[in-house]
């Protein structure tokens, strides 16, 4: 982080990530989530300490992260982001609690997210977005 015009640590322990690179930051609710090619794939800032987030665990690299309708989504190239969860490969979103699909995921990863209007903006390396029946009447 630059502070008064010098670069600082976020955090001291932030090697335990490894080093196979940090591709998304993203500020949710004042904590600090970050996406990349490591062991847990998304972790998150929280009172100083890294920690897992409840409910996600992603199978690969995460390249974006964005909130969107009081969720945070993520995208990237993983098979799957959550135990049980149908239809959230390279794409899902977290709600603070749960993992779930958005719509049937894609066919290749996703780099890039953005929230335009009351519209979520996916960009990557895919051609087709698979749809689901939301079960929940949203997505």
């Amino acid at each position: 982080r630059l502070e008064g015009g010098r670069w600082r640590e976020v955090a001291p322990d932030l090697l335990f990530l490894g080093n196979d690179g940090v591709f998304a930051l993203h500020v949710h609710k004042g904590d600090l989530f970050v996406g990349g090619d490591f062991s847990r794939s998304v972790v998150r800032l929280q009172g100083g300490q890294w920690a897992p987030i409840p409910g996600l665990n992603v199978t690969g690299p995460v390249w974006a992260i964005t909130d969107f309708a009081g969720e945070l989504f993520f995208g990237g190239a993983f098979s799957s982001a959550a135990s049980g969860v149908n239809g959230d490969r390279n794409i899902a979103r977290w709600d603070g609690s749960v993992c779930r699909a958005v719509g049937g995921g894609t066919d290749g990863p996703v780099r890039a997210l953005a929230s335009f209007g009351d519209s979520l903006i996916a960009g990557g390396d895919f051609s087709r977005v698979y749809q689901l029946p939301p079960s929940d009447g949203t997505f």
